[in-house]
């Protein structure tokens, strides 16, 4: 059985503790939780299709212990960074997929392009346009799939599992509904035709990324999606002081199991240099004295992703000329949420991340019961109610709620570079298919967040799309 250790335990499988279910059952109930991708042949010339299938294949590994597997329609050279040009084959299997040459029909089925004949408990179609991107259970109501983004390939992959997840969890409606969001008006309904946004023509040239667990990670693999002319002209400046633990393999889009003991720090530029990106590291907690150095072209542009308030509280009073902060739910359903804030903006950081008084919480029957056995095994009832203790105040987490998140916080940054509209405060969640926007009164100041152009071969103009 799994110790209930806040070190080492899946912040994924602890969804299904939060559910009042005993650890053995949780342990015997993931262990079934398998995820099928079936891959059309279209993938081999859209790098948003290619975006979609990495992150499908990456959250759902973390997501589904039983596996995913995928069938390929045909292999060819991946397009996007993250897959080094290397075969989808092989990609597959380094991202944790595994092949098959056929599917189960009482698995979820994510479908990428055009399978001929998907086969699955639910079956959901990846599709996307443009900004949009998301998935729907009628092959007939896809998008129109002519422009391409990377990011709502990301947003496309991540939400797939979502569904796929929630319907292993037993929500009836996942899977059997449309599902997805615009990037560039998420004020929209994402199927509407101004939902697909301008085409993307710079991306940034310098980000500071603040917290490097969850979310942070997935911000630098979203990040890594874009189709950067030269990514050596890209300077990311990473900051964390932590170090990986086995349960951030769970939530960590860019940990492995070898990480472990690692500085996220260290972990997270090797990924990123890997595709050419130039990083810097800066090992110390974020507070009122984190500043960006111009003297040596420091980013002023930070994407925030603590999952503590007090930096939050703390954002605005570095000299960072653009912020975007996100945060997460807790509990078995809420991990689903996520809130988006820019700045600056309409509110202030401190006052939108309010100091939160600690209540002492009193542990379900499920846990105090792991108690017990510990402390019938021999263990020390004072250190025994304290480890639970601690796991029970870690909140459930799931890489997919994380990718979904990065694609909003980077489009965010997207957006303000192509003088999109501006929204200070953007609320999802992935179980109600709620959206949430508050505009900004001033549009973002041109020219606040330095550029690169994009690899002239994926420009794409909607007009000739």
């Amino acid at each position: 059985m799994t110790r209930l250790d806040r070190d080492s335990y899946s912040r994924t499988s602890l969804i299904d503790l939060l559910g009042g279910l005993t650890p053995q059952e949780v342990d015997a109930r993931v262990a079934g939780y398998i995820i099928q991708v079936d891959v059309g042949a279209a993938v081999l010339t859209s790098r948003t299709r290619q975006a979609t299938l990495l992150t499908a294949i990456n959250c759902a590994k973390r997501a589904a212990p039983g596996g995913v597997r995928v069938r390929l329609a045909a292999d060819g050279n991946c397009l996007v960074a993250w897959g080094r040009g290397e075969l989808l084959s092989a990609l597959v299997e380094l991202y944790g997929g595994t092949l098959v040459e056929a599917l189960s029909d009482d698995k979820p089925t994510i479908v990428v392009g055009d399978a001929p004949t998907p086969a699955g408990s639910i079956v959901i179609y990846a599709t996307w346009n443009g900004w949009a991107g998301g998935v729907v259970d009628d092959p007939s109501a896809r998008l129109p799939e002519k422009i391409e983004m990377e990011l709502a390939g990301v947003l496309a992959g991540a939400i797939g599992v979502s569904e796929s997840l929630q319907h292993l969890h037993g929500y009836v409606l996942a899977g059997r509904r449309p599902a997805g969001a615009s990037i560039w008006r998420p004020d929209l309904d994402w199927r509407a035709p101004m939902a697909a946004g301008k085409p993307l023509r710079f991306l940034p040239r310098a980000l500071w990324l603040a917290g490097l667990g969850h979310l942070g990670q997935a911000y630098a693999w979203a990040l890594g999606m874009l189709p950067y002319a030269d990514p050596h002209e890209m300077k990311v400046m990473l900051q964390d002081y932590d170090r990986v633990i086995e349960a951030n393999k769970s939530t960590g889009l860019l940990t492995m199991i070898a990480d472990r003991g690692k500085r996220k720090t260290r972990v997270v530029a090797s990924r990123l240099e890997e595709l050419g990106f130039d990083t810097f590291i800066t090992e110390r907690p974020f507070d009122t004295s984190t500043t960006p150095d111009v003297a040596f072209a420091e980013p002023t542009t930070i994407l925030a992703g603590f999952d503590d308030v007090r930096p939050r509280r703390q954002l605005e009073d570095g000299g960072f000329s653009y912020i975007v902060d996100a945060g997460l739910g807790t509990g078995e359903v809420h991990y689903l949420d996520m809130l988006l804030h820019t700045f600056p903006g309409i509110t202030r950081a401190v006052d939108a991340f309010p100091e939160r008084v600690r209540s002492d919480s009193v542990l379900p029957e499920n846990f105090e019961d792991e108690v017990r056995r510990r402390v019938e095994a021999g263990e020390d009832p004072l250190q025994a109610k304290c480890g639970v203790m601690l796991l029970y105040g870690t909140a459930a987490a799931a890489a997919f709620v994380g990718a979904t998140t990065a694609a909003f916080v980077i489009g965010d940054v997207l957006r303000a570079i192509h003088g999109g509209p501006r929204f200070d405060v953007v609320g999802f969640s992935l179980r109600t298919l709620l959206l949430s926007t508050a505009e900004a009164t001033q549009p973002t100041t041109p020219g606040v967040i330095p550029t690169v152009p994009v690899e002239p071969d994926a420009v794409q103009d909607a007009e000739a799309a």
